[in-house]
């Protein structure tokens, strides 16, 4: 399929439907205007090059013959009409939609003071507009634990993108012509691809590639890329990988030892700040390591509640932290809350761990890290603060532009 080079102004439909978006769509006079507004706004495109214009005028004449036959504003469905406005409106500005798995941190009022409007209070729109904005360049801006898809209607594309740890999974695949993306592979199985055994991604252990998984035709999307998928074919781009300074860089640092750590305390507070936004309750993991400690300490200055933290307690001494966790949560005003699990319980739990993670376990790590989940969630928890930040965060917080 060929698009022309020059683009028609659709600018003036855009806002059309940005001021029907906030508008009172219960008002008397509300259908009239509206089917006026519209009717005039085609007359001056005149007829549309893109087929995905055609396709939404031929939705916008469907909506303003349902809205010419209702007598009673009060049959008006607010929220149908107003998904029906935001997917015009994602068409007109050359998106589609947007899946997201994870949270994303930030540019929320920055996108705001630069024009952009949020229709809802989810974090997601952030990636939609920053594509809008900055195309490709938006996965470099991006902080947070994420997979996404976002569905370009005027480039016929979809692009996938993946955090730059790999937090959050997210699978393709190519089955006869047709481009499959899932953040589970459970979910590719239900959509038709085949289930076949990988030899390689099965036997080749934490040597296999990035991109294997247990299954043929199945691949991941590696840690700090995007995927651009089109007529059938998908390619892997890096957006993002570890700049690890050289000798001459470290000497020309002038900063203090003093002017580091502040630096760092900041960034850290900010991180963790970030990931205490939620409409639930957060509660935090807790071991007796440094870096959940120091994640439950700057949470629960932000917070003015105590916050819930959950330890795993095991019955062998050499690998139980409880007395370290329980001193940490008690010195910083959390309430802690132990989760005793026994070494039978691992072996038990081993296959239900494999379902979920969806990926070979070589000892009872990850386990444990499910049965704690399993517990926290039955607590009625759904949102915990993260554990591992600080084991990563030199290289993360410099690349979010935080420190030098």
């Amino acid at each position: 399929m060929t698009y022309p080079s020059e683009l028609p102004d659709v600018s003036s439909y855009v806002d059309l439907i940005d001021r029907f978006i906030g508008r009172d769509i219960s008002a008397p006079d509300f259908e009239k205007s509206f089917l006026q507004a519209m009717k005039s706004e085609r007359r001056t495109l005149g007829d549309p090059v893109y087929p995905i214009l055609q396709e939404l005028f031929e939705d916008a004449d469907a909506y303003v013959e349902q809205a010419e036959l209702r007598t009673e504003p009060e049959d008006l469905d607010d929220e149908q009409l107003r998904a029906s406005a935001l997917r015009a409106r994602h068409a007109l500005s050359g998106l589609g939609y947007e899946w997201v798995n994870g949270e994303f941190y930030g540019y929320r009022e920055r996108l705001r003071a630069m024009g952009y409007r949020f229709s809802t209070e989810s974090d997601s729109e952030i990636a939609l507009h920053l594509y809008q904005e900055r195309g490709m360049q938006a996965a470099t801006l991006l902080r947070g634990e994420f997979a996404m898809v976002i569905a370009d209607e005027r480039q016929r594309a979809m692009i996938a993108v993946r955090d730059r740890f790999g937090v959050k999974p997210l699978y393709y695949a190519v089955v006869n012509g047709e481009v499959f993306f899932a953040s589970e592979i459970k979910a590719m199985l239900a959509l038709g691809v085949p289930a076949a055994w990988d030899l390689e991604g099965a036997t080749g252990g934490m040597g296999r590639s990035h991109e294997k998984t247990e299954f043929a035709g199945i691949s991941t999307v590696p840690p700090g890329c995007y995927a651009i998928a089109k007529d059938g074919d998908v390619r892997i781009y890096p957006y993002w990988d570890w700049e690890i300074p050289t000798a001459e860089q470290m000497r020309a640092d002038t900063r203090s030892d003093a002017e580091i750590v502040d630096e760092f305390r900041e960034a850290l507070v900010d991180a963790v700040r970030q990931r205490l936004v939620a409409d639930v309750e957060v509660a935090s993991y807790l071991s007796g390591g440094i870096d959940s400690c120091a994640v439950l300490g700057l949470a629960q200055q932000e917070m003015d509640r105590p916050i819930r933290a959950f330890t795993l307690t095991f019955e062998n001494p050499l690998y139980d932290e409880a007395s370290i966790a329980e001193a940490q949560a008690r010195h910083v005003g959390a309430t802690y809350h132990p989760i005793p699990i026994t070494g039978r319980e691992i072996a038990e739990s081993f296959k239900d761990a494999i379902w979920y993670a969806e990926t070979q376990m070589f000892n009872g790590h990850g386990v444990a890290k499910y049965l704690l989940s399993r517990a926290v969630r039955a607590a009625g928890i759904k949102v915990v603060s993260p554990v591992k930040a600080p084991t990563k965060c030199w290289e993360a917080i410099r690349t979010s532009g935080s420190t030098r």
